[in-house]
C-alpha cells in the first residue's frame, strides 16, 4: 500500500504509484547487500539512491552549461559595478527553522532491516513445546505421554510512504538570487513528515493499515495501576507499586523473561526525580526505584507517553532493548528513507521520498509490560 504524506501530514492513498514503484524496483536492483554482526541483511539503498542522483544532477548540469555555451555571448566589464540600496545590509544565510518536538522511536527502539523492499507484509513465528518426563515402573510405556511441538504466527502490514518535493524552474532563479536554500529545505520538510508518521505510528498503531504499535499490540501485556503517583499518595506506595510491574515479566514467567529497559512519560519521570525518598531524604523516588530494580539498566524518557491514556493518565512500558535477536521489541523497517531519482520535466523537477514502514514487532512478548499511571 502506497501512502502520499503532505506537508501539513494528511495522509491519503497514492492512486498512481507506477513511478514509485518502478524507482524502488530500479534501486533495489542496484543495491548491494551485506549481513551485519546481528545476522540480519543490510542493503545500502540510500549510498545507491545518492549515486543515481548525483549522476542525473551531472547529466542535467552538462546540458544546461552545453546550451549555455552555445547561445550567450556576455561579458564582464569592471566599470559598471556600483552598490544598490541594501548592498551595505548583511544577511545573515541560516535562516532560523522551526523548533520542532523529538521523535523518539528510533531512538528507543532497535531496528529490523531484514523485510525485503517490495514486502507488503511479514509474519512473525513463535515455537512452542509441552510435554513431561514421568517416572518408568515398567510396562510398554504406552502410557507415557509424548513431547509435542508447534508454532503460531502473527502477521502485520507493511506501508510505504511517499513524500513529494517539486523544484521548478522559477523557484531555482529565485533562490540563486537570494541564497536561500530552498531545495534543501523542502527534502527536509518531506523527511519530517514521515518521520513524524512513522514515530506516530511506532506507539499508537493504524488498524486503517494494518500496523501495530507499543500501545495497540494485542499481545502485549497492558495494566492500569491502583496508585496514583502524585503528591496524595504515600511514596511508600509509589515505590511499592513501581516494584511490582518492574519485576512482574519475572515473577509470571519464573524468571524466563526479565525486562531491562523503561520507557517513562516525561510527567511522570519529572514528577518521581523531583520527590525526595529514602531514610534520610538524599535520594529522588526515581532514584532509589532504580537502585532497588538494578535490572533496569536503560532509562528513556518518551514524551510520546504523556497522556497516552487520557488526560493526566502517563504511561511506562517495560521491555528488553538490545542489539541483534535479542530485543523483545524492534521496529520494521524494509527500507529507510531513500530519496528516488528526480523526474525532470520541462520546468519543474519532481523528487519523490519514500520510506517502508511495517510498524512495531514484539519478539518477545513476554517481556513487554505497558502500564498506564494516574499522574499529576
Amino acid at each position: 500500500m502506497f501512502l502520499l504524506v503532505e506537508e501539513n501530514g494528511h495522509v491519503r492513498r497514492l492512486d498512481d504509484s507506477g513511478r514509485v514503484q518502478a524507482g524502488i524496483a530500479s534501486l533495489v536492483s542496484l543495491c548491494q547487500t551485506r549481513v551485519d554482526d546481528a545476522g540480519r541483511t543490510v542493503r545500502n539503498t540510500h549510498t545507491t539512491s545518492m549515486k543515481m542522483l548525483g549522476r542525473h544532477f551531472e547529466v542535467a548540469l552538462g546540458s544546461v552549461r552545453a546550451d549555455a555555451a552555445a547561445v550567450r555571448g556576455d561579458d564582464f566589464a569592471a566599470t559598471l559595478g556600483a552598490f544598490n540600496v541594501r548592498d551595505l545590509t548583511y544577511r545573515f544565510q541560516r535562516v532560523m527553522e522551526e523548533r520542532l518536538p523529538p521523535l523518539n522511536a528510533m531512538k528507543v527502539f532497535p531496528i529490523n532491516t531484514e523485510v525485503s523492499p517490495g514486502a507488503l507484509k511479514y509474519e512473525q513465528y513463535r515455537a512452542y513445546s509441552t510435554g513431561q518426563a514421568v517416572v518408568y515402573r515398567g510396562g510398554s510405556g504406552a502410557d507415557i505421554t509424548e513431547v509435542g511441538i508447534g508454532q503460531a504466527t502473527f502477521q502485520a502490514g507493511v506501508v510505504y510512504l511517499v513524500s513529494k518535493a517539486t523544484i521548478d524552474w522559477l523557484e531555482n532563479l529565485r533562490a540563486g538570487m537570494t541564497g536561500l536554500d530552498v531545495q534543501g529545505r523542502k527534502m527536509r520538510t518531506a523527511r519530517r513528515v514521515i518521520d513524524e508518521l512513522e514515530n506516530k505510528w511506532a506507539f499508537h498503531g493504524s488498524e486503517a493499515n494494518g500496523l501495530y504499535g507499543l500501545l495497540n499490540h494485542p499481545y502485549v501485556d497492558t495494566a492500569l495501576s491502583q496508585v496514583a503517583y502524585t503528591a496524595a499518595s504515600a511514596a511508600d506506595d509509589i515505590v511499592e507499586d513501581f516494584g511490582y510491574w518492574a519485576n512482574y515479566a519475572e515473577n509470571q514467567s519464573a524468571s524466563t523473561f526479565q525486562p531491562n529497559t523503561l520507557l517513562i512519560a516525561p510527567k511522570l519521570a519529572n514528577a518521581l526525580r523531583n520527590r525526595r525518598y529514602g531514610d534520610n531524604a538524599d535520594r529522588s523516588m526515581l532514584d532509589w526505584m532504580l537502585a532497588a530494580n538494578p535490572h533496569i539498566t536503560r532509562v528513556e524518557v518518551v514524551r510520546e507517553l504523556n497522556d497516552a491514556g487520557g488526560t493526566n493518565i502517563h504511561a511506562m512500558a517495560f521491555c528488553r532493548a538490545a542489539s541483534g535477536s535479542d530485543s523483545s521489541i524492534e521496529l520494521v523497517k524494509p527500507m529507510m528513507p531513500t530519496l528516488l531519482p528526480p523526474e525532470q520535466r520541462a520546468l519543474a523537477s519532481e523528487m519523490f521520498l519514500v520510506s517502508a514502514f511495517g510498524g512495531l514487532n514484539q519478539r518477545e512478548v513476554g517481556d513487554n509490560l505497558v502500564v498506564y499511571v494516574e499522574g499529576e
